[in-house]
C-alpha cells in the first residue's frame, strides 16, 4: 500500500526475470551437446587418460509385484561423459572399461551408484571402485528432490527426455540404439554437470 515503493517493486520484478533466465541457462550460455553412438573400443579410447568421468547403465526393467528388482536387471548398454556436453552411448556390457571401472586412481561419477555397483557386480563381475554419487551429494546439500531429471531441471535448467517418452509403451529390449542415444547419453552428461556444481556447493 506504500506507493513510494512502486519503482522498487518494479525493479525487483525485473531482477526476478533475469534470475529465472540465468537459472534456465545454467548461469550462462547453454552448453551444446555432442552425443555419439559408439563401440566399446571407441569408449575406451574416449576415456584414455581421463582422471574422472560419468558413467550410467541402461538395463532391462524386471518388476516383481510392482517393485523394480535391480538384481534381476540385465545390461543393455551404458553411457560415459568426460566433459560437459560430450557423451557416448555403447550397446552391450562394459567389459571394455573393466580396468577403468575398477581403477582406484580414476574417479567414476554415477547418479545412484548403488544401482551401477550391484548390476555391474552381478552381471559382469566388475567391482566399481572410487566412485562419487550425485544423488547422495544432492541429499547432503538438502535438495528436496534427488532425482536426476528433477535436479537437471532445477539446477541446470535442462528438461530431460523421460524413459516413458523413449519407450512409448514398449519393453526396454525393443528400443533401438539410436532411440537410446539421446536419453542415455544425457544421463551421464547431466550427472557430470551436476557433479561439478555440487562439488563447488559442498566446498562453500
Amino acid at each position: 500500500h506504500n506507493h513510494t515503493l512502486n519503482a522498487t517493486m518494479l525493479a525487483d520484478w525485473e531482477r526476478l526475470r533475469e534470475e529465472i533466465s540465468e537459472r534456465q541457462t545454467g548461469g550462462g550460455t547453454p552448453i551444446p551437446t555432442e552425443y555419439v553412438l559408439a563401440g566399446g573400443e571407441e569408449a575406451r579410447a574416449f576415456l584414455e587418460g581421463v582422471p574422472l568421468f560419468a558413467f550410467d547403465l541402461e538395463t532391462t526393467e524386471p518388476f516383481v509385484h510392482g517393485a523394480f528388482i535391480p538384481r534381476e536387471a540385465h545390461i543393455l548398454g551404458y553411457s560415459v561423459s568426460r566433459e560437459p556436453g560430450k557423451a557416448l552411448y555403447v550397446v552391450g556390457g562394459a567389459d571394455h572399461l573393466r580396468d577403468l571401472l575398477e581403477d582406484r586412481k580414476v574417479t567414476k561419477v554415477c547418479h545412484n551408484s548403488k544401482f551401477e555397483y550391484e548390476v555391474l557386480s552381478r552381471n559382469a563381475g566388475i567391482l566399481l571402485r572410487n566412485f562419487e554419487d550425485t544423488k547422495l551429494m544432492a541429499a547432503t546439500l538438502s535438495y528436496p528432490n534427488t532425482g536426476l531429471k528433477e535436479l537437471a531441471a532445477e539446477i541446470l535448467g535442462v528438461t530431460m527426455v523421460t524413459l516413458n517418452q523413449v519407450k512409448r509403451g514398449r519393453p526396454t529390449q525393443e528400443i533401438t540404439p539410436e532411440e537410446w542415444l539421446p536419453y542415455a547419453a544425457a544421463d551421464s552428461d547431466m550427472t557430470l554437470r551436476l557433479y561439478y556444481k555440487f562439488v563447488k556447493e559442498m566446498e562453500e
